[in-house]
């Protein structure tokens, strides 16, 4: 495949493509790719042959070699987590993250804020963001654990768009660690969050804190008429 004027590739809900294909087609990418959106996982998220782990790590070894002016980046992520960090402080220019996984916990955001200093939107499905015991996550780099107050100080000045999911149609808890902790520290620079599912939990956390929002994205919620008059 040789298409040297891309900037732009987009594959998505295409089952048929495997990581090795991505691996083989990765090889021939432009290095001025600017946007690279790449969601296939499985419906359940869950990718078990180790194999596709190993191909998973190529692919993303030889996008931090030939894709290093990306600006966009959308993927699933199912491989070691050292090889999404080195190519995360390769692409300098990042500034929208879109990941799908089952590996990344509230650590590797702290990690993931550290790597892309110039990020404005960061948005990330893991079941593991279900889980706020700090400990049961691994990072990806081991020089830095992240903890809830310390997870805050690693977002970066340019980000404006949030959305933290622990799964396609549930937002992470806002109300409770370590989210909270990183709306009190940084939630008036936000300008878009989404809370699926979670207005009468959420909904004090987020206006108090996040009152510069431009759009707020409630949707799957359940609100209740006496939570509303309390606005």
């Amino acid at each position: 495949m040789e298409l040297p004027h891309l900037h732009h590739l987009e594959v998505v809900s295409c089952p048929q493509f495997t990581v090795a294909d991505y691996s083989r087609i990765s090889k021939n990418l432009p290095s001025h790719l600017s946007t690279l959106v790449l969601l296939n996982l499985p419906q359940n998220g869950i990718v078990s042959n180790t194999s596709d782990i190993s191909s998973c790590d190529d692919f993303i070894e030889t996008l931090q070699k030939h894709c290093q002016s990306l600006q966009k980046l959308a993927l699933d992520i199912f491989g070691s987590l050292g090889a999404l960090d080195g190519l995360l402080q390769a692409c300098h220019g990042l500034v929208s993250l879109n990941l799908n996984s089952n590996t990344l916990g509230w650590h590797h955001v702290g990690c993931i804020f550290q790597s892309c200093l110039s990020l404005c939107e960061l948005s990330l499905i893991s079941a593991l963001l279900d889980n706020n015991d700090e400990q049961d996550t691994i990072p990806m780099n081991k020089t830095k654990v992240f903890n809830s107050n310390s997870l805050s100080e690693t977002i970066p000045n340019s980000l404006v768009l949030l959305r933290l999911y622990k799964s396609t149609k549930q937002s992470v808890a806002w109300e409770s660690e370590p989210g909270v902790h990183l709306l009190r520290a940084r939630g008036q620079q936000l300008q878009q969050l989404h809370a699926h599912g979670l207005f009468n939990s959420s909904w004090y956390i987020i206006h108090t804190l996040c009152f510069n929002l431009k759009c707020l994205d409630l949707s799957h919620s359940n609100a209740q008429t006496y939570v509303l008059t309390k606005v």
